[in-house]
C-alpha cells in the first residue's frame, strides 16, 4: 500500500511532468514556421519530388530534440484558391500544372530537360519554387533543393557558423539561391549486382537523390518481386535494364566457338523464359569480353563476340522490335579492334567498361593516361551506335568471398538489423575510395569534360554496390555526370557542402 506522502509525490511528478511537456510543446509549436508545399502533381516522379521535401524539410522544421509532438509539412494542391496566401511555401511542378508557380516562372525560364530552383521574398513571404521541364526534372529540382540549396541558403550566424534550419526558423528574408540546370549527359546510370542490394527502395531513392536516370540489375536469376521493383524506380524517375549473361559466367573460354548453335540457342531459351517476361525498359549483357586473351580458337574475341551478339539480337529484335539491348563491353581484349566492333547491329546500345585507370578501375589496369585519353576518345568517336563508357572508382563486390544465386529469390528485402551490419561493415571500406576522389578529382573532372566533348547523346554509368548512405565518391561521380561545365573547384566544393 501507498502512504499518503508517496501518493502526493507522484501526483506531483506527473504534474511537474506533464506541465513541462505542455510548456515545450507550445515552445516547439510557436517554433514551427508557417510553412507549405504547393503542387501541381502528386503522380509518378512529382509525387516523389513531395516525398523528398516532405521528409527532408520535416527533418528540419517538424520535430524538436526530446519533446514527443507530431507535427506534418501540409501539402496544398495549386488549385486550392488562397488556401497558400501569406504562408510561406514551397511551390513544386512545372508551368503547365501549377497556377501557383506560373505567377512567378515563365516556360521559357526553364531549361529544356532540366529545371529551374529559385528563391523570392514577396514582402514578408518566403518563397522557394521548382519548376522541371517534365516530371522527372521537377524530381531532379527538388533533389537539387534538399541536397544543394538548403545547405546554400544558410545565413551565417558568425565565425562561418551555419545552421540549416535558420533558413525556415527567422523571420529575415530568404537568401538568394537560383539553379537552373540542365544535363550535358542524357543517360546516367549505375550498374550493381542485384541480390546484396539490402533495401531496393532505399538503393532507388538515393539514385534519384543524385539524379541517375537508368540502374542496371545484374542477377543469375530473375527476382520475384521484379514488378514492384520496377514499378518503385518509374516513380523515381528511373529505367530499369535487367542484366544476365550471354555466352559467359565466370570463365569467358566455357563455351566452344564450334557451338555456336547451341550456345545460341540456350541464351534465347533463357531470354523467353525468364527475362523477356519481365517489367522494365530494356536488357544488359556481356559476352566473352573480359578477359586479357586477343584470340579465342584462331578468332580475335572481337570477331567471336559481334558473331554472337549480332545472331543472338537480331533473333530477339524480331520477335520484339522496340526491344532496347545494351551491350557491356570490356576494352581490355578488344580496345585494338575497333573497326571490328563498329560492325556489331547499330540498334544496340556498347557500353565500353575498362578504358583506361582511374576513375575508369577499381584496382589499377596496366594501361597509361595517355593510352587511355586515346582509347576515351576512339570510343567516343565510333559511329553507328550508341555509346557509353563505365566509370568504377567505387566499393564492389569482395570476390573471395562471393556467393552465387542458387535460384529466384526477393531482391532488396532484409531487416533493418542486416542493413545496419552491412552498411557498418562497409564504412571502412569506403576509406579508400574516398582518399582516392579527394586526391585524384582533377583525373576523373578531365575525364568528364573528355566526354562531354561528344555531346548529350552519349551514357555515363558507374560500377558500384551502394548500400547504404550516399558516400563522397559516389556523389563525386554523379555530379560529373550530369555535367562539368563548372570549374572544379566549384563541383567538389558543391559536392562537400552537401546535405547528406
Amino acid at each position: 500500500m501507498f502512504s499518503l506522502c508517496d501518493k502526493i509525490k507522484a501526483i506531483t511528478t506527473t504534474l511537474i511532468m506533464l506541465l513541462s511537456s505542455l510548456v515545450s510543446m507550445q515552445v516547439f509549436a510557436g517554433k514551427v514556421p508557417a510553412w507549405k508545399i504547393v503542387y501541381g502533381s502528386a503522380e509518378g516522379p512529382e509525387g516523389s519530388a513531395l516525398e523528398l521535401l516532405t521528409s527532408d524539410l520535416g527533418e528540419i522544421i517538424l520535430r524538436e530534440s526530446g519533446v514527443y509532438a507530431t507535427h506534418v509539412l501540409p501539402l496544398i494542391h495549386a488549385n486550392e484558391n488562397g488556401k497558400s496566401a501569406n504562408v510561406n511555401a514551397v511551390i513544386v511542378g512545372t508551368v503547365a500544372n501549377n497556377k501557383e508557380l506560373a505567377k512567378y516562372v515563365k516556360a521559357k525560364d526553364v531549361p529544356k530537360d532540366g529545371y529551374l530552383v529559385r528563391t523570392l521574398n514577396e514582402g514578408a513571404r518566403k518563397l522557394v519554387l521548382i519548376a522541371g521541364d517534365g516530371p522527372r526534372e521537377v524530381l531532379w529540382g527538388a533533389a537539387d533543393f534538399v541536397m544543394d540549396g538548403i545547405m546554400a541558403l544558410r545565413p551565417n550566424r558568425g565565425n562561418n557558423i551555419k545552421y540549416a534550419s535558420d533558413v525556415f526558423f527567422t523571420d529575415k528574408p530568404i537568401g538568394e539561391y537560383v539553379s537552373a540546370r540542365r544535363p550535358q549527359t542524357k543517360v546516367r546510370s549505375v550498374f550493381t549486382w542485384g541480390h546484396p542490394i539490402d533495401d531496393f527502395r532505399d538503393y532507388i531513392r538515393n539514385l534519384a537523390r543524385l539524379k541517375f536516370n537508368r540502374v542496371y540489375f545484374w542477377n543469375d536469376y530473375p527476382p520475384l518481386n521484379a514488378a514492384e521493383i520496377v514499378d518503385y524506380a518509374h516513380r523515381w524517375g528511373i529505367e530499369v535494364y535487367w542484366g544476365f549473361a550471354w555466352g559467359w559466367s565466370t570463365n569467358c573460354r566455357e563455351t566452344s566457338a564450334r557451338n555456336d548453335d547451341a550456345l545460341i540457342k540456350g541464351i534465347l531459351d533463357g531470354w523467353r523464359n525468364k527475362w523477356k517476361k519481365l517489367p522494365g525498359d530494356g536488357i544488359y549483357f556481356q559476352t566473352f569480353t573480359e578477359t586479357n586473351d586477343k584470340l579465342m580458337e584462331g578468332e580475335t574475341v572481337a570477331e567471336r563476340a559481334v558473331r554472337l551478339v549480332n545472331r543472338v539480337s537480331a533473333e530477339m529484335l524480331r520477335e520484339e522490335p522496340q526491344l532496347k539491348i545494351v551491350f557491356g563491353l570490356h576494352a581490355t581484349s578488344v580496345k585494338r579492334d575497333m573497326a571490328t566492333i563498329a560492325k556489331t547491329d547499330p540498334r544496340i546500345e556498347i557500353l565500353w567498361e575498362d578504358t583506361a585507370n582511374f576513375p575508369y578501375s577499381s584496382a589499377p589496369i596496366k594501361i597509361s593516361a595517355a593510352e587511355g585519353a586515346k582509347l576515351t576518345a576512339d570510343v567516343m568517336a565510333s559511329k553507328g551506335h550508341t555509346i557509353g563508357i563505365v566509370w568504377k572508382s567505387q566499393l564492389v563486390q569482395d570476390w573471395a568471398n562471393w556467393t552465387y544465386q542458387e535460384g529466384p529469390f526477393l531482391m532488396g528485402v532484409t531487416s533493418r538489423r542486416t542493413f545496419d551490419n552491412d552498411v557498418a561493415i562497409q564504412d571502412s571500406m569506403w576509406k579508400n575510395y574516398t582518399t582516392q576522389w579527394i586526391t585524384k578529382f582533377p583525373l576523373a573532372y578531365a575525364a568528364a569534360r573528355q566526354a562531354h566533348q561528344r555531346g548529350e547523346d552519349f551514357e555515363l554509368c558507374v560500377a558500384a554496390q551502394l548500400n547504404g548512405p550516399l558516400r563522397l565518391p559516389t556523389m563525386l561521380t554523379a555530379e560529373l555526370f550530369w555535367g562539368s561545365s563548372d570549374p572544379a573547384e566549384k563541383i567538389l566544393a558543391r559536392v562537400l557542402d552537401r546535405n547528406r
